[in-house]
C-alpha cells in the first residue's frame, strides 16, 4: 500500500513538472551531510537518505564464478546512486568511474523507474526457489525512496531486456564520467597456495613498507590504507576482474581492498576508536 502511495505521489511530480522545473533544474549544491541525513523540503515528493553510504538506487548482477567467496568482496555492483549525490558504475572492462547527479536528476530517474518502467509492479523471485549447489545468475535492481526499500529481480516477473534497459538507463546519468581511484580503504590479506586460475602479481614487501605475513597475521587480517599504496593495489585488483593473487617471497596471498560507498557491502571507514588500524604513509629510511 505504501508502494502505491509513492507511485501516485510521483504522477503527480511528473504532472507539476513544468512548475516545479524551474525552482529545481539548477540544483547542483551536493548537500551538508553534517547538518541532516534526509532531504527536509517539506514539498519534496521524492525524498531519500542523504548519507554519503546510503543507497538509493542499485543495478547489480549476482551469482556467477567466485560468488560469495572470499575474493567476492572486490566486486563493484553496476550501477549505484548514493545519497549524497554520488553515482558509482562498473564498465564491461571493469573500470570504475564515477560521477556526480543533482537532486532533479535523481528525481527524474526515479520518476522514469516508477512511472514509465512501473517498477513498484515487479517483484523479486530469488528467495522463491529452491536450494541449489551454485547460487544462480541474478539480476537485481533496488529502490530506496520515501523510506520505503523495494527490490526486484530477474526471477520475479519483469519483461525479457527490463534490467538491461533500466541499466543503461542508470549509467548514461553520469554526464561526466572519471575514473575512480581511491585515496583510502580496507585491505584485507588471506594466505593461501597457488591458484593455477588466477593472476600471481609479485609483492615485494621493503618496497612497499608493508608485509603481507603481518597483515594476515592479525586478528581481522585487515588494516585500513591510506597512503601511496592503495590506487596501485587497487588497479592490480581491477585489471584482474576483482581475482588476483598477490606472491611474496613465494607465498600466495588472495587480497581485497573495500572502499565505502563504491565496492560492494564495505564497512564505512574506521572512527577515532579504531585507529589502530590505520596505516599511514611510511616514514622514510634515514
Amino acid at each position: 500500500m505504501k508502494q502505491w502511495f509513492i507511485l501516485l505521489s510521483i504522477a503527480v511530480l511528473v504532472s507539476a513538472c513544468s512548475v516545479l522545473a524551474g525552482d529545481t533544474s539548477d540544483n547542483t549544491t551536493q548537500p551538508d551531510n553534517n547538518t541532516s541525513n534526509q532531504n527536509n523540503n517539506d514539498d519534496a515528493l521524492v525524498s531519500w537518505d542523504r548519507d554519503q553510504l546510503a543507497i538509493v538506487f542499485q543495478a547489480d548482477v549476482l551469482g556467477g564464478v567466485g560468488y560469495g567467496t572470499f575474493l567476492d568482496s572486490n566486486r563493484v555492483p553496476r550501477c549505484t546512486i548514493y545519497g549524497d549525490g554520488r553515482i558509482v558504475w562498473l564498465t564491461e572492462d571493469d573500470n570504475v568511474l564515477f560521477d556526480l547527479l543533482n537532486d532533479q536528476q535523481i528525481i527524474d530517474f526515479v520518476t522514469y523507474l516508477t512511472i514509465e518502467e512501473r517498477f513498484f509492479t515487479y517483484q523479486g523471485g530469488l528467495d522463491s526457489l529452491l536450494p541449489s549447489p551454485e547460487f544462480p545468475i541474478t539480476d537485481v535492481l533496488r529502490l530506496n525512496v520515501n523510506d520505503v526499500e523495494h527490490v526486484a529481480d530477474s526471477f520475479g516477473n519483469w519483461t525479457s531486456g527490463y534490467f538491461t534497459r533500466v541499466l543503461e538507463r542508470c549509467v548514461t546519468l553520469g554526464q561526466q564520467p572519471r575514473i575512480f581511484q581511491p585515496s583510502e580503504g580496507w585491505f584485507t590479506v588471506d594466505s593461501s597456495i597457488f591458484n593455477s586460475t588466477l593472476p600471481s602479481i609479485p609483492w615485494e614487501a621493503e618496497a612497499a613498507g608493508l608485509s603481507l605475513f603481518d597483515v594476515a597475521e592479525m586478528p581481522s587480517s585487515t588494516i585500513w590504507l591510506e597512503n601511496a599504496l592503495t590506487v596501485p593495489i587497487w588497479t592490480s585488483i581491477r585489471e584482474g576482474n576483482g581475482r588476483i593473487q598477490f606472491n611474496q617471497d613465494g607465498n600466495e596471498f588472495l587480497v581485497t581492498f573495500r572502499v565505502p560507498g563504491v565496492t560492494v557491502d564495505a564497512p564505512p571507514p574506521p572512527t577515532g576508536d579504531d585507529q589502530t588500524l590505520v596505516t599511514e604513509e611510511p616514514e622514510p629510511e634515514g
